[in-house]
Formats: C-alpha cells, sequence, structure tokens
C-alpha cells in the first residue's frame, strides 16, 4: 500500500463516529464494525505473543468453563473446539455476540453466550452457582472493571475445588528500555498480599524506564486520570496476581510480556511473531486509543480545543519508536481442594 493510501485509510478511521456501548457500565472502548475487526486483530496477536495459546492454565479434562468479556466470542469457540468433553462453555459479555460467533453456538449444544454484567449474573443466574466452574477465564477486562478485588473473589467462588482461574490484562503504561531482553519475563508472586505487584522477576537484563512523568506525555496522565475516575485501574494487570493470592487462590503464577512499538523488535527478538503484535499498536491503526480519549476524559472538565491538543500529542507518542513497550499480564491460580 502506498504511503498516501495508508494515510487516507487512517484519517478516514480516525474521522469516523464510532457507536459505544449502551449500558451503566464505565467502558471507554466503541463498540462498531471497526472494533469488532480491531478485536479479532489482537486475539490473533495475543495468541501470537503467548506462543500460539490462548490461555495458559493447565487444564486436564475440564466440564465447565466460562469466558468473561468474552466480545467477539473467538476464546469461547476456540474452547469448546479445545475441550471436546466438556459438557459447557459460557460466554459472558454486556452485549451481544457477532451474529457470525452465534450462529456457530447454534450447532454446537455445550457452546452458550450470555448477555450482562458478570458481578449480577453471579448473583441470580443458576447457571453459574458457586464451586460449579473448572476454567474462569477473561482477557482484558481493564477499560470497564471497577471492583477488581471483588471480582477476582467473585472468581474464587465460582470455580469448583481444584479448578483454574486465569486473567490477562495490560499494565497500561509506556516504557523503554536501552536493549531489548526478550518479549517475556518470568515473575514469582511472593511477599505480601493487597493486590501489590509482589515477587521478584527472574531474568530480568535490565529496569524498565516508565514515561508516566515525562515533558510530551500529558495526555497519557489525562487517560489515566479519567479512568480513574470512573473507576478503572489501569495498572490491573501487575496488580491481579496479589488480588488472587488475597482471594484464597494457590499455585499463583504471573507472567510479564513486553509488547513492542517497534517493527524491528520481532527480528532483533528472535521471534517473528512480535511483528504481528507491532502492527497492532504502533500508530494506533484502528483508532482505539483515539476514540477512547475523549469518552476517558470527559469528567475532567476539558475543553475541545484542549482534548484535541492531547489528542494530537497522543498520536505522536503511539508511533513506532526502539526500545518502547507496554506490558501483558498473565496470570493463573487454582482453588485448593
Amino acid at each position: 500500500m502506498e504511503k498516501s493510501d495508508a494515510e487516507s485509510e487512517l484519517k478516514a478511521i480516525h474521522d469516523r463516529k464510532p457507536t459505544f456501548h449502551n449500558s451503566d457500565q464505565p467502558y471507554i472502548l466503541p463498540n462498531d464494525s471497526i472494533e469488532q475487526s480491531r478485536l479479532k486483530k489482537q486475539h490473533n496477536a495475543i495468541v501470537s505473543l503467548l506462543h500460539n495459546r490462548a490461555t495458559t492454565a493447565p487444564l486436564h479434562h475440564p466440564s465447565t468453563l466460562i469466558d468473561i468479556g468474552c466480545g467477539t466470542g473467538l476464546v469461547t469457540t476456540l474452547l469448546a473446539s479445545q475441550h471436546a468433553s466438556a459438557s459447557h462453555i459460557y460466554g459472558i459479555d454486556l452485549v451481544p455476540v457477532p451474529a457470525s460467533t452465534a450462529a456457530l453456538a447454534a450447532t454446537d449444544p455445550r457452546l452458550e453466550f450470555i448477555q450482562g454484567d458478570i458481578r449480577s449474573l453471579l448473583a441470580s443466574d443458576p447457571r453459574l452457582r458457586p464451586g460449579s466452574v473448572d476454567f474462569a477465564f477473561s482477557r482484558l477486562l481493564l477499560y470497564g472493571m471497577t471492583d477488581w478485588p471483588g471480582y477476582v473473589a467473585s472468581l474464587f467462588e465460582l470455580v469448583r475445588p481444584g479448578g483454574w482461574a486465569e486473567c490477562q490484562e495490560f499494565c497500561d503504561r509506556f516504557f523503554y528500555e536501552a536493549t531489548p531482553s526478550g518479549a517475556e519475563r518470568k515473575v514469582g508472586v511472593g511477599g505480601e498480599g493487597g493486590g501489590g505487584e509482589g515477587g521478584e522477576r527472574e531474568g530480568e537484563k535490565e529496569e524498565a524506564v516508565d514515561v508516566l512523568d515525562w515533558e510530551g506525555w500529558e495526555w497519557l496522565r489525562a487517560y489515566r486520570e479519567g479512568s480513574a475516575q470512573k473507576g478503572l485501574d489501569l495498572d490491573c494487570g501487575m496488580k491481579v496476581a496479589g488480588w488472587m493470592k488475597d482471594a484464597g487462590f494457590v499455585d499463583v503464577s504471573a507472567q510479564e510480556y513486553r509488547m513492542p512499538y517497534w517493527k524491528g523488535a520481532a527480528q532483533e527478538m528472535g521471534r517473528p511473531e512480535l511483528r504481528e503484535v507491532a502492527d497492532l499498536l504502533v500508530g494506533d491503526p484502528d483508532g482505539m486509543f483515539y476514540h477512547a480519549f475523549p469518552k476517558t476524559v470527559e469528567g475532567l472538565d476539558m475543553g475541545k480545543e484542549k482534548i484535541e491538543e492531547l489528542r494530537r500529542q497522543m498520536m505522536r507518542c503511539l508511533g513506532e519508536e526502539r526500545g518502547k513497550f507496554q506490558t501483558y499480564w498473565v496470570v493463573t491460580g487454582r482453588k485448593p481442594e
């Protein structure tokens, strides 16, 4: 594609007027067709990042599995295909899944999608009885979840003894490293609870530099302040392990993956699949941040001109730059027998 064509396509994405979820939840991302397409690309990029896996918990012949915040339903249907002996696979989201996914569910009696908020459903839906689930999975709830300790505690109640929970989340900050040291770091979970980071990083070659206080990143500070005002915790990825320990889970394991903002990272790190991750992120090609920003800061009493100024700053910061990355956390825990 010629550069002018790419620029025109990006402009069209940014100029669109996306729709948003019609609910009382603080979810800040669009829900139009372009966002649905982005979610599919995001799914593929994350699967690549995790070495061709969507989930990582060590499951053995699970009977009932649940995908919370299922979105497009890609993970839900994948769980159904991977676990042929399972009797029930539920996908839960605030809005209906796409028609193509719903049609697929119609061909598999084990597969069922439930619309609603998980915390409300746990108190009212007989299919989600305490101690009834072998595996509870969620991915990227950070833009809609307002009570993480309560949510993780509800997972503990939902999972049967010996069952597993897995949460995959961003830490929505930006970092720099002087020299790429690999795309993932294992984290041993120890120390005190309380939702803190906890544990030691094993095999880490260099400490990353957080850019939050840097000049030129005012947009990120506003983005995080607006999110906090809505009750969202954009650092949830690094805190989930602590919340799992507090809830009572054992064998808690956390792994931090670095998501590069430069396309040469794939070659430098010897992991070609990281190109798919960089393609998803560099320049905000689907307008996720661009369209989420005004909705996120709507309570900060900013004028339209200031919002547009920070949007321009944001787009500069989201451009390609060697050594820049965000982090993605995969945390698993088992309910004791």
